[in-house]
């Protein structure tokens, strides 16, 4: 009787800490999403594209990158991209005519950060934007970076305005045409496709 008595007093704990259990899982399983996973970091790395040839290549630094994609006519830039952003020698060098002209310089984070991704042409961007100079879809991956959804800002060169979207075939949400933009809000890390105008 004792014993009968316990087993039962032990299922019926048993049953109550399944319970337990299956309350707790149940819980889990209707618990809020997590938050987005943060934004990988990436490697500081400063590289090249062309948009006509798909040439690539990359630097350590911002100046190495400007050098390379304007022909050699910028030269002695800052090694900080900040610096080299804000410095109006550098700006007046890169919107100097060239065989190899910058296009469009994209951020791997809001404020100009590195990595950076310097887009090139044959030639200045016309006046309108009625026209498309130059497009990249999907955006290409270079340097060990995928810069589909990875922009967060960017500027714009040699009279070249930039319209980003969403989607790698031209399509969806957009933002511009814009000269530059050092956040990019809802279209942060969702821009698959670029044209310059």
């Amino acid at each position: 009787m004792i014993e009968s008595a316990r087993r039962g007093r032990l299922f019926r704990m048993g049953a109550t800490a399944s319970g337990i259990a299956l309350l707790a899982l149940a819980l889990v399983g209707f618990a809020p999403a997590s938050a987005a996973p943060a934004k990988a970091e990436a490697k500081a790395v400063n590289c090249t594209y062309s948009v006509e040839t798909h040439a690539t290549h990359c630097f350590d630094t911002f100046a190495e990158a400007l050098a390379q994609a304007s022909g050699g006519t910028v030269t002695g830039a800052p090694s900080d991209v900040r610096k080299a952003v804000s410095d109006p020698k550098v700006t007046a060098a890169v919107n100097s005519p060239s065989a190899s002209v910058v296009i469009g310089v994209e951020y791997y984070y809001t404020g100009y950060g590195t990595p950076s991704l310097t887009f090139y042409g044959s030639h200045t961007c016309t006046g309108p934007t009625t026209d498309v100079d130059f497009y990249s879809a999907p955006l290409p991956t270079v340097g060990g970076i995928n810069w589909n959804d990875n922009i967060e800002s960017f500027i714009g060169y040699n009279n070249c305005w930039q319209k980003m979207f969403y989607w790698s075939n031209c399509t969806g949400p957009t933002y511009g045409y814009a000269a530059y933009a050092s956040d990019l809000g809802s279209m942060n890390d969702n821009t698959e496709c670029i044209y310059w105008s």
